[in-house]
């Protein structure tokens, strides 16, 4: 799982730094539907996990997810959910 972390922290549903906008300039692309960005909903989930495998929140990329979460909120203190 934790190869799986993206750059900025946070993980996407499927792939890993998976952002590049070019993607979706491709002919056959499903709808515009190429990339898969990380998330604040599916990054919440990974360290809920981590979290019950016992890793610490002082843990170098434990610290990275929850700064990724913290920039990611809304202002009304919510996160926005990736589907839907």
């Amino acid at each position: 799982m934790l190869a799986f972390q993206c750059r900025d922290g946070g993980w996407a549903s499927f792939d890993k730094d998976c952002t590049k906008g070019v993607l979706e300039k491709v002919p056959f692309a499903d709808h515009n539907a190429m990339l898969d960005p990380e998330c604040a909903d599916i990054t919440a989930r990974i360290l809920e996990l981590l979290g019950y495998e016992g890793f610490d929140v002082n843990h170098r990329q434990v610290k990275a997810a929850l700064q990724f979460i913290q920039e990611h909120q809304e202002s009304d203190g919510s996160w926005y959910g990736r589907w839907g």
